[in-house]
């Protein structure tokens, strides 16, 4: 197998970016001047920030993780080879940022609605 595959197979992750950057994007006009942005156990909005702070939030971390993981994608497939636990972290990586997306998502649909 190509050692290769394994950086070329993180780079998917990065439309994670353009992906977040579009829905919030898309409702700007519908969502509040100030949105809830942390939920309690029950779904219940208790920590709110202004909708630009939240946007750039959003962008920021899922930003800060895609560069997190790109870098240690290629340290590891430089270091390995493209073995030991390589494979591992690219399926963690996808599952985080989906979950960071579905998060993301999450909030702007909440604040449009109002509904969990």
């Amino acid at each position: 197998m190509n050692n290769n595959l394994l950086r070329y197979a993180i780079w998917p992750l990065w439309l994670a970016l353009p992906l977040t950057y579009w829905r919030f994007r898309e409702s700007w006009d519908e969502l509040p001047e100030r949105m809830a942005v942390h939920f309690d156990i029950k779904w219940q909005p208790n920590g709110w920030m202004a909708r630009e702070t939240a946007f750039w939030f959003m962008l920021g971390l899922t930003a800060f993780l895609l560069v997190v993981f790109t870098v240690v994608a290629y340290a590891m497939q430089t270091a390995t080879g493209g073995r030991a636990g390589g494979w591992g972290f690219v399926v963690v990586s996808y599952a985080t940022m989906i979950l960071i997306y579905a998060v993301n998502s999450y909030v702007v649909q909440y604040n449009i609605t109002h509904k969990p």
